[in-house]
């Protein structure tokens, strides 16, 4: 069967920029909806109101996570496009995969914020952003081994950036194991995990 010729047409990166650009604003506006305040009376005593907003604190929690979670995963996603010099129909169905579950996240973080420590909510929250983190990492492996990346930019920051990229599948997915058996411990099998792949990269660099 003949190779389809228009797989391999060199697209401009710039609307593939702005689609990711506008769906990350829009997630990381959605994600403060959840936050609704308190149904109570004007003229509700102050410790009755201090009470309702104790009572949302899970979802305070996971909107602040996940924020710091998107910027970071934007950030990442911003920097490779610094590398790649053009994108391909494939790279773009790659982000259009990566975008979806990007979009789910408000969800995921209600789901979170219903659920704190309950195996149903952590698990689809970590799943899902899992997920995101692979849609990123496929994203750059794909440009990497099709030669859409300029390497001889800098090297070096390539290489780093490869290593940031790596290492958040690695920490969602030993989150998510964690959230079948302990969900209370899952957000610090996360952090133990970014750790670790920290000391290793700063050790790697000396």
């Amino acid at each position: 069967m003949p190779e389809n010729p228009i797989s391999h047409v060199a697209l401009s990166k710039g609307r593939l920029e702005a689609l990711s650009d506008g769906l990350f604003a829009i997630v990381m506006t959605l994600l403060v909806l959840e936050l609704k305040v308190p149904e109570l009376p004007r003229n509700v005593d102050q410790a009755e109101i201090l009470h309702k907003l104790r009572e949302m604190w899970p979802a305070f929690f996971s909107y602040v996570v996940t924020f710091i979670i998107a910027s970071s995963i934007w950030l990442l996603h911003h920097l490779t496009f610094h590398f790649i010099r053009h994108t391909t129909r494939a790279l773009c169905w790659i982000n259009l995969m990566f975008l979806m579950f990007v979009s789910l996240l408000p969800f995921s973080t209600a789901m979170m914020g219903h659920f704190l420590n309950r195996p149903v909510g952590m698990f689809f929250y970590f799943g899902n952003q899992t997920l995101v983190t692979l849609g990123l990492f496929a994203h750059w492996q794909y440009a990497l081994r099709h030669d859409l990346v300029n390497v001889d930019v800098d090297a070096r920051s390539v290489k780093r950036l490869g290593v940031r990229i790596a290492m958040l599948p690695a920490g969602f997915s030993g989150a998510f194991l964690m959230a079948l058996y302990r969900p209370d411990f899952a957000i610090f099998a996360l952090l133990l995990v970014m750790l670790a792949f920290r000391v290793w990269e700063r050790r790697s660099k000396s």
